[in-house]
């Protein structure tokens, strides 16, 4: 009912046993996964996320009722309103301009990636 997660409500990573979880900030903290930093782990310099709502980079929150949301709401049943009709697509750009592409299913939360064009 905040409107955005918070970190004891996210994922813990299965390797670490800490939170799949970043700020605003995107700040190192000793009680967040580090996988969750792309730019910072992974030498990523872009990434377009097919689903997103606004300028930000993009969010996308996998429900308790197995849906995925593009924006979490404070406004009671106002949920819905944000869950994602379509699969969603994200591009990962590094500094050589190559690219990967994730999918999130949206009826099911199931996440691949795309096959590689060569």
């Amino acid at each position: 009912m905040m409107g955005h997660p918070n970190k004891q409500e996210s994922l813990k990573d299965p390797l670490s046993n800490k939170y799949i979880y970043s700020s605003n900030q995107c700040s190192v903290d000793n009680n967040t996964s580090k996988y969750v930093l792309l730019t910072k782990e992974f030498g990523i310099e872009k990434i377009d996320v097919s689903c997103k709502m606004d300028s930000s980079l993009g969010k996308i929150s996998f429900g308790e009722d197995g849906f995925v949301y593009k924006k979490l709401s404070n406004n009671k049943n106002e949920h819905y309103k944000y869950k994602i009709n379509k699969p969603c697509i994200i591009k990962l750009y590094d500094k050589n301009n190559n690219t990967r592409e994730i999918v999130i299913e949206h009826t099911t939360g199931y996440i691949y990636q795309k096959p590689h064009k060569i």
